[in-house]
This record gives structure tokens, C-alpha cells and sequence, in this order.
């Protein structure tokens, strides 16, 4: 078995109760799987506080991972991020200060292209094991999204200091399925 100096856990979105989605649960159930084999010692657990929330994605992470017997101590958390892209980031500055290096990254199946190119854009030396469920009824936008942040990471917008154009806010928005915020 590959040894790496972490394994990194991407958040998702959590349940209005604060409790992790299926989807989450599924990241969560396989990461812990992937500690107790020997994978490696230390989980990063990676997500910030969606609007509304009490707890960060990253929090939700740790009391999962806790509860199928991942210490806590070997958990370290990276609760500030808001997408794939600040996952990286928030998480190479973290590792960082650990003298981490070699990660595996526990993602959906959807999500491991972007956050393959995201990982290298930001030099993050990863392998990545997906997580795959079966196709709910939000599978096909799901996949749709994925483009769209592809093309946000190629187009540069997910830079640091970078924002998107109106109009590519407005196709996201419809994409995603939700009203355009006013303000």
C-alpha cells in the first residue's frame, strides 16, 4: 500500500441540521477506511461554514470521522474554505506548518477532475480516490457544475483576487439552478 503524509477529505455541503449528506457521509466513511489501513497518519479535513450554518463542513468532517474511530488528534482541520479551490490553498498553507507533502485527496467521483487540475495549479502533490454513488436526481447537475468550474479554473477566475464576470455569475446561477442574489 502507497504511504502518503496525509489524507485530505473535501467537504460538501451539509443537511440544515448541521449533519453531514449522503455524499459527505460516503467521503467520510471512505477516509476513515483509508486511515485504518496505514494510509496515512494524519486526516485534513477540508470545508468552511456554508451560509446559515453552525458548523464548518470540516467540523462535521472530524465529529464523522471520530465516531468510526479516527482519533482526534490525528485530525487536523481546514475550516475556512468556501470551494475547491481555497480547499487546496487553505490546505498546502496548512500542511505547511505540519511539513506535509504526499497527500491522498477523498473526493466524489465527479469532483476528482477539477480537483485534479486545482491540486496541480497550486502544486499539491496528490493521488486521489473517488467516491462514488449511485446517480440521485441531482446527478446530471452535479456533472453540468463540474464543467462550469472547470472552465472557471482554466479561465484563471478561481485565482486569488479574481472574480467572475457578471455574465458567467448569471449562467452559474442558472446552471445551479438557484435566483441571482440581490445586492
Amino acid at each position: 500500500m502507497q504511504k502518503y503524509d496525509a489524507i485530505l477529505v473535501l467537504g460538501y455541503l451539509l443537511q440544515e441540521d448541521g449533519l453531514p449528506t449522503e455524499e459527505l457521509e460516503a467521503r467520510i466513511r471512505e477516509t476513515a477506511a483509508a486511515y485504518h489501513q496505514g494510509t496515512a497518519p494524519v486526516v485534513l479535513a477540508s470545508g468552511g461554514k456554508t451560509e446559515g450554518m453552525q458548523v464548518s463542513e470540516a467540523e462535521a468532517i472530524q465529529r464523522g470521522l471520530v465516531s468510526l474511530g479516527v482519533p482526534e488528534k490525528a485530525i487536523f482541520l481546514e475550516d475556512q474554505s468556501g470551494n475547491t479551490a481555497e480547499n487546496i490553498r487553505n490546505t498546502l498553507k496548512l500542511a505547511e506548518t505540519l511539513s506535509l507533502h504526499r497527500f491522498l485527496i477523498i473526493t466524489s467521483d465527479y469532483h476528482v477532475l477539477r480537483t485534479r487540475m486545482t491540486a496541480a495549479r497550486y502544486g499539491m502533490h496528490a493521488c486521489f480516490q473517488k467516491v462514488s454513488l449511485p446517480h440521485d436526481r441531482e446527478w446530471k447537475r452535479k456533472w453540468l457544475s463540474e464543467w462550469f468550474y472547470i472552465l472557471d479554473l482554466l479561465l484563471g477566475w478561481q485565482d486569488e483576487g479574481k472574480s467572475h464576470p457578471e455574465w458567467a455569475e448569471k449562467a452559474f446561477m442558472m446552471i445551479m439552478g438557484k435566483e441571482e442574489s440581490k445586492g
